[in-house]
């Protein structure tokens, strides 16, 4: 997944796009998935954070949408995550997802949401320990209720 994302990122710079948010996030959800909680990993590809938050902050100052605003919160919970201060960064986090979901309640949209968080929270989690495996437990279980608010808990 890396690869082909790394890849795809690729193409779009060769070709001049300037809106690499896809392949960019992708290519760091699959990091952080791979990498995140490792003592000996701690930080994002910064030349791809990079490229990804330009991309976002384009977006977001000629035509936000949900895309843009959830690629903030999920670039910043990649960074919380790489530096092992997810717990420190849940408060932000929280208030980030809480007001997108005021204003954008599709399940649809949240479920893309909760399946990237479904990749790269749970391995977090596996290697951290203490507040650290608790704030990705229950930052997931936050994503979840916009994506299946029908479902009991």
């Amino acid at each position: 997944m890396k690869a082909a994302y790394e890849d795809a990122q690729d193409v779009g710079e060769k070709s001049g796009a300037s809106d690499l948010y896809y392949p960019a996030s992708n290519r760091l959800a699959a990091d952080v998935a791979l990498h995140a909680g490792k003592r000996r990993w701690r930080s994002l590809d910064r030349e791809t954070a990079g490229t990804l938050r330009k991309s976002l902050q384009e977006k977001s100052t000629t035509e936000p949408d949900f895309w843009s605003v959830v690629g903030e919160a999920e670039l910043d919970q990649y960074e919380a995550l790489a530096g092992r201060k997810l717990a420190a960064a849940r408060k932000q986090l929280d208030k980030a997802y809480e007001d997108l979901h005021k204003r954008v309640t599709a399940t649809r949209m949240w479920a893309s949401v909760y399946d990237t968080a479904c990749l790269v929270l749970p391995n977090y989690a596996s290697r951290a320990a203490g507040r650290e495996r608790a704030a990705a437990n229950e930052l997931l279980a936050q994503l979840r209720t916009f994506a299946h608010p029908q479902e009991d808990r």
